[in-house]
C-alpha cells in the first residue's frame, strides 16, 4: 500500500459507473472485504509503515460486508465508486477519515436492522466524505450513525441517496456530534415506514446546509426529518428543500438551537398530516432570523399547519409582521399565546408600539375564538375588544365618552320645553344647555353649578330626566373603562 489510489475502473469517469454497471464487473473487480479489514488492521504493510494517503480504492467490488466493528486505526479509507453489496460495519470504531464518495451501499436482509452502512459509537479524526452515495436497505436503515463524533466536517450531498425501511429511518444520526459542517445538500432520503433523518439530539459545529433539491419523504409521528433537541452553532439552511410525510408531520425541530439564521424559504416545501402539523418548531431557539416564504403560509393556512408555541427568534420573520400574524392566527393547530408575545416582543424591540399592540389584540381574537373560554368569558372579552381594544386601544372608551355627549346635546337642543330658568320659567340658553348635557354625559365635571337653568316638570323635562339617568350611567362607566384600560388592569395575561 504505497498510497496510490487502486483504480479498477481506469477506463471510466465517474460519471460513467451507476448500479448497474457495478452489477456488471466481473472478477478482476472484486476485492474481499477481510482485504480491507486487515489493512486497516495494520497487516499487509510495507516495513516502513502506511502511506499518509491510506487505503484508496476505486470501481471495486468488496465481496462480503466490511468488518470494523471496534477497530482503532491510523489509516485513512477512501472508496470510490465502489460497489458494498453487503454494506459496512463500524461501531466504536476510530480512524482518520472516512470515504466512500460515489459508492454504492446495500444491505442484505440478514443486516437488515443493523444497517447498510453503521457507524455507530464511532469516532473519525478527519471528515467523513458520502458524496454521490447511494445507500439502501429494504429492511432497515440505510445509515445507522447514532453518536458517530467527526472532527471534521460531514458530506453526504451531492446527490447522495439513501433509502431504507423500518421504524429505525433511513439515515440515522440521533446523538452524533459533528464538529465541521453538516452537508446534505442535495441530497434524497426516502423510507416509508418511518422518518427519512433521524437527527434527534445531533450536535453541528458550523451550519447545517439541507437545502437545494434535498428531498426527504418518511411517514408516521416522528416526522420525516426529525432535529429534535439538535443544535446547529451557526446556520440552518432548508431553502428549496422538499418534506414530505403522509401520517404525521414533515419537519420536526422542537427544542432545536440554531446559533444563526434559520432558512426555511426558496421554495421550501413541508407537506404533513394530522393535528401534530406539517412543520414543529416548538420550544425552539433561532438567534438569528426566521427567514421564510409566503407561500408557506398560504399551505399553513390550507392544512400544512405550523406548530411555533415557545419559539423564539430575532427580529420579524422575513414573510412580514402581517403575514406571521396571519399564520400564528390561521395556520397553527390551536392557541397559543406565546407566539404572539414573542412577536409582540420583537416589534417593541424594533420600536414598532403599534404592531405589538395588534400582535397582543390577535392575540386575544384568537383566544376568544380557540381558546376554551367560557360563554360569559367570551362575551366579557367581546364587549372589552369594542370598548378598549382589550385594554389595548383605550381611547375606544374616550371616543364612546363623545357619543355619549353628542347624543346629551341632541336631546336637550331637540326637546323643546325640558329646560328653563326657575323662576321664570324663560327658556335656557344654547350654551347653559350645553352645560346641562356636559353634566349629563362627563362625570366629574360640573359646569352648570350656578346656573338657574333647571330640567322643567313638564313631560319634555321628564324625558330628558330619565334619559340623564342613562347618559350619565354610561358616561361613568366609559370614563372608569378608559381608566382600566390606561393603567392595563384589564388587559388579559
Amino acid at each position: 500500500m504505497d498510497g496510490t489510489v487502486l483504480d479498477l475502473a481506469p477506463g471510466m469517469t465517474d460519471g460513467d459507473i451507476n448500479e448497474n454497471v457495478m452489477r456488471s464487473w466481473g472478477k478482476l473487480h472484486q476485492i474481499r472485504a477481510e482485504v480491507v479489514r486487515e489493512i486497516l488492521r495494520g497487516r499487509h504493510l510495507p516495513d516502513d509503515g502506511p502511506d499518509p494517503h491510506g487505503l484508496q480504492l476505486r470501481g471495486a467490488w468488496i465481496v462480503g460486508r466490511i468488518d470494523l466493528d471496534g477497530i482503532t486505526t491510523p489509516i485513512r479509507l477512501q472508496l470510490s465508486s465502489c460497489y458494498l453489496p453487503d454494506g459496512l460495519d463500524g461501531r466504536n470504531c476510530v480512524i482518520p477519515r472516512l470515504g466512500l464518495d460515489g459508492s454504492v451501499i446495500a444491505s442484505s436482509s440478514g443486516h437488515g436492522e443493523q444497517g447498510a452502512v453503521r457507524l455507530s459509537g464511532a469516532r473519525i479524526a478527519g471528515s467523513l466524505e458520502m458524496r454521490g452515495t447511494t445507500l439502501t436497505n429494504e429492511a432497515g436503515p440505510a445509515l445507522v450513525a447514532d453518536g458517530l463524533t467527526v472532527e471534521g466536517g460531514a458530506f453526504l450531498d451531492g446527490a447522495f441517496t439513501a433509502s431504507g425501511h423500518g421504524e429505525l429511518g433511513a439515515v440515522r444520526l440521533v446523538g452524533a456530534r459533528i464538529v465541521g459542517q453538516l452537508f446534505m445538500r442535495g441530497a434524497t432520503l426516502t423510507n416509508e415506514a418511518g422518518f427519512a433523518l433521524g437527527a434527534s439530539g445531533v450536535t453541528v459545529g458550523g451550519d447545517g446546509f439541507l437545502d437545494g433539491a434535498f428531498t426527504a419523504s418518511g411517514h408516521g409521528e416522528l416526522g420525516a426529518v426529525n432535529l429534535a433537541g439538535a443544535r446547529i452553532g451557526g446556520l440552518l439552511v432548508m431553502r428549496g428543500a422538499t418534506v414530505t410525510n403522509k401520517a404525521g408531520p414533515a419537519l420536526v425541530a422542537d427544542g432545536a438551537t440554531v446559533g444563526g439564521d434559520g432558512f426555511l424559504d426558496g421554495g421550501f416545501t413541508a407537506i404533513g398530516q394530522g393535528e401534530q402539523g406539517a412543520v414543529r418548531l416548538a420550544g425552539a431557539r433561532i438567534a438569528g432570523h426566521l427567514q421564510m416564504d409566503a407561500a408557506s403560509v398560504d399551505r399553513a393556512r390550507t392544512g400544512a399547519m405550523w406548530v411555533v408555541d415557545g419559539l423564539t427568534y430575532d427580529g420579524y420573520p422575513s414573510v412580514g409582521f402581517d403575514e406571521w400574524l396571519v399564520l400564528l392566527h390561521s395556520g397553527t393547530p390551536a392557541y397559543r399565546p406565546q407566539p404572539y408575545r414573542q412577536l409582540a416582543a420583537a416589534a417593541r424591540a424594533a420600536g414598532h408600539d403599534d404592531d405589538a399592540r395588534r400582535a397582543l389584540i390577535r392575540q386575544r381574537d384568537d383566544q376568544v375564538k380557540r381558546g376554551g373560554l367560557t360563554r360569559p368569558a367570551k362575551a366579557w372579552a367581546r364587549f372589552t375588544k369594542f370598548t378598549l381594544g382589550y385594554g389595548y386601544q383605550p381611547w375606544r372608551a374616550l371616543l364612546g365618552v363623545a357619543v355619549v355627549l353628542l347624543a346629551a346635546v341632541m336631546i336637550v337642543f331637540f326637546t323643546p320645553g325640558a329646560l328653563a330658568h326657575t323662576p321664570g320659567a324663560t327658556a335656557c340658553t344654547r350654551v347653559e344647555a350645553f352645560q346641562i348635557a356636559v353634566d349629563m354625559a362627563i362625570p366629574l365635571v360640573s359646569t352648570s353649578s350656578g346656573s338657574s337653568c333647571h330640567i322643567t316638570a313638564t313631560p319634555s323635562g321628564q324625558f330628558v330626566a330619565w334619559a340623564s339617568v342613562f347618559l350619565t350611567f354610561s358616561g361613568w362607566a366609559l370614563t372608569a373603562l378608559f381608566a382600566a384600560g390606561f393603567t392595563r388592569a384589564i388587559r388579559q395575561p
